[in-house]
């Protein structure tokens, strides 16, 4: 009897046991910064590593159907095109929470995703980041921000046209950008 009595008070601390999870391993989203509003030329490079196609394509195919992002309902909009530039922004970012054991949007340097952007070469009018940390595959992180209402923000931004993402161990970064 009691084992029967700790297996249901476990069972029903299992849902707060799992947002706990999901609020220490995922934080609010930086906000979207927006450059002067200049003509936009798209630089499209459909070279996504195997590991982050399956990622690009579920992003794609949440922006086709839209969503609600906690209370707020989110149209659909137009796709995301892989771009490698963001995505060697977000390798040095996982890198360098990985090698300092810290979740952060701000680098141990204190940069943040703009300066990382800068520093890869792309010149951006607008971007956003998602980070997370714990997760083991794609699927599980990007379900993890589809329940954040800022990350799920971030993954139907109207504004953005690239995506680009990456991992270093257990620490997650997702790069979103409108180029100049």
């Amino acid at each position: 009897m009691l084992k029967q009595s700790v297996t249901t008070n476990n069972l029903r601390l299992l849902p707060l046991l799992l947002f706990g999870l999901l609020f220490f391993t995922a934080c609010e989203p930086d906000e979207i910064f927006m450059d002067d509003a200049s003509p936009v030329e798209i630089f499209v490079s459909n070279d996504a590593p195997i590991a982050f196609q399956q990622m690009l394509a579920e992003v794609n195919a949440l922006r086709a159907e839209g969503c609600r992002c906690g209370n707020q309902n989110m149209p659909a909009v137009g796709p995301l095109q892989w771009n490698s530039q963001l995505a060697a922004a977000a390798s040095s970012h996982s890198e360098d929470m990985a090698r300092v054991g810290q979740l952060n949007h701000a680098g141990s340097d204190g940069s943040n995703a703009g300066n990382r952007l800068e520093r890869v070469g792309y010149s951006w009018q607008q971007y956003g980041e998602n980070i997370a940390s714990g997760f083991t595959s794609s699927s599980t992180v990007l379900q993890a921000w589809i329940n954040s209402p800022g990350h799920c923000r971030n993954l139907m931004g109207a504004n953005f046209t690239e995506m680009g993402a990456a991992r270093k161990d257990n620490y997650w970064t997702q790069v979103f950008a409108r180029p100049r």
